[in-house]
């Protein structure tokens, strides 16, 4: 049974990063991204990290068992490499899906979700003020009104 479960590990782990980094490269860049340029650098930075944690796992079994001494600090050395690969492979995998898609449609859309968001809250900031404005001239011109009026 646990030859079965170990038998799926590769594939299991293999869809699940290929999944993540599909879902991580379409909705993060603030650009209008294709799907169908997304996966090539996702299948990139899925197979680049399944190397990287085989590669950490050899290092693990082979060699942090023989430093008795400074082996804690070995270890932390180790795994900041191991996250700064993990960060070049992740952005080389959204590098190799922006050169794909600008090498096939043209230069790519970008989307200004921050300047959206601030060109409505102006609009409703106008308004508001443009409200407060008329209610404050009506009431002045009803004051006015009155003082003629006596």
């Amino acid at each position: 049974m646990t030859d079965f479960i170990g038998s799926l590990r590769w594939p299991i782990s293999f869809l699940v990063i290929l999944l993540l980094s599909t879902l991580l490269y379409r909705v993060v860049p603030s650009a209008k991204v294709k799907l169908r340029y997304v996966w090539i650098g996702a299948l990139m930075t899925t197979v680049g990290w399944l190397l990287l944690a085989q590669g950490f796992s050899l290092y693990i079994r082979y060699f942090a068992h023989n430093i008795t001494g400074y082996q804690t600090i070995g270890t932390f050395i180790i795994l900041l490499i191991w996250m700064n690969l993990s960060g070049v492979i992740l952005l080389a995998g959204g590098v190799i899906n922006a050169t794909i898609q600008e090498w096939r449609q043209g230069e790519i859309e970008e989307l200004d979700i921050m300047q959206n968001l601030v060109d409505q809250a102006r609009v409703s900031h106008h308004k508001r003020q443009t409200k407060r404005r008329s209610a404050s001239h009506k009431k002045r011109k009803r004051l006015l009104i009155k003082k003629q009026k006596k």
